[in-house]
């Protein structure tokens, strides 16, 4: 019975009005980038004349609205950026206002006009950098702690220069220490952070390919009429782990600070890593009292009608070239 009530949700769900919402990050490239999910602006450019001519781009609020009513459009698509890097106004906006394709850009809010990058990106630098590793790495924040040691393959490693660093021998300690980063709370997070960079030798100032966006550059991205801003937390933790008071910190100080620099509160808000064991239903409820209208996931499917509007799916996007892309994009629409 629950077998053929699966089959049967499958089959009602196919045959239902859905709709893609795609979440980028960045638009900067080449770079150092072992998550692949930094588009070149060359790319992001195809990837916009693909939407404009190969489905229906939608604003969010748009594309929400009728997606609730069961009315999506064939070929509905919504287009989102997560996080609040610079490149999202000078390198992703001409694109978007060139082919005429709206996206909504989910802002970091403690990382708007701040120093410095953001820890995944320091991370990325330390880990994959372009000389040999200390024998050990140890690093201590509050009652946590990481110590490895590492082999001489580890520590001789350089990067590829294209940027992809998916084979090698660093990247299993990328994925340790990004877990391990994950789990801290934020004022922790930027303490270990900085005992890595030390660590690693690289320089302790960011690259301006990391740079966030300043609350002038905040404000010119949200005057243009392609543009819709939203909320991304505070600090950009994996909210499911954290206090559920500080669930609510989050997403309703993230509300306020986007209201006070922009005039009015947004009404979409994307969680912080955005897979459902990063969410929760405390996530959830915390969206909600702050006033949200709507929550994006990264849980890699179609959306359709019955998904609940503080977990609605989206599907992110890496450095794919533009056949890949629209591969990908009519995959997602027949699935």
């Amino acid at each position: 019975m629950r077998r053929w009530r699966a089959r049967l949700g499958r089959l009602v769900r196919r045959r239902s009005p859905r709709g893609v919402v795609l979440c980028y990050h960045r638009v900067a490239g080449p770079r150092l980038d072992p998550a692949q999910l930094d588009v070149s602006p060359n790319d992001f450019a195809v990837h916009c004349d693909i939407l404009r001519t190969s489905a229906q781009p939608l604003p969010l609020d748009a594309f929400e609205k009728a997606r609730r009513a069961g009315a999506l459009p064939p070929r509905a698509v919504a287009v989102t950026f997560d996080d609040g890097y610079a490149d999202n106004l000078h390198s992703a906006l001409p694109a978007l206002e060139m082919h005429k394709v709206p996206a909504t850009v989910f802002v970091t809010t403690a990382g708007v006009g701040a120093p410095g990058e953001f820890w995944w990106d320091a991370l990325a630098r330390a880990v994959f950098a372009p000389h040999a590793l200390p024998a050990t790495v140890e690093l201590i924040a509050g009652d946590a702690r990481f110590v490895q040691a590492l082999g001489p393959e580890v520590r001789s490693a350089l990067p590829d220069t294209s940027g992809d660093q998916s084979t090698s021998p660093r990247r299993p300690l990328y994925a340790a220490l990004s877990a391990w980063l994950r789990a801290l709370p934020s004022a922790h997070q930027s303490a270990a952070v900085a005992e890595l960079i030390a660590w690693s030798g690289v320089d302790a100032e960011a690259p301006e390919a990391h740079r966030r966006l300043r609350v002038d550059e905040l404000q010119a991205l949200a005057r243009s009429p392609f543009i819709a801003i939203g909320g991304h937390s505070v600090t950009h933790p994996v909210l499911g782990r954290r206090p559920a008071d500080e669930q609510h910190l989050e997403c309703a100080e993230s509300r306020a600070a986007l209201a006070q620099w922009l005039g009015a509160p947004p009404r979409h808000f994307a969680y912080p890593f955005g897979e459902g064991r990063d969410v929760g239903p405390g996530a959830e409820r915390a969206v909600r009292a702050a006033g949200y209208d709507a929550a994006f996931t990264t849980d890699a499917r179609a959306a359709w009608r019955w998904d609940r509007a503080t977990s609605v799916p989206r599907f992110a996007i890496q450095a794919w070239s533009a056949d890949e892309f629209a591969r990908r994009l009519d995959g997602w629409f027949e699935e």
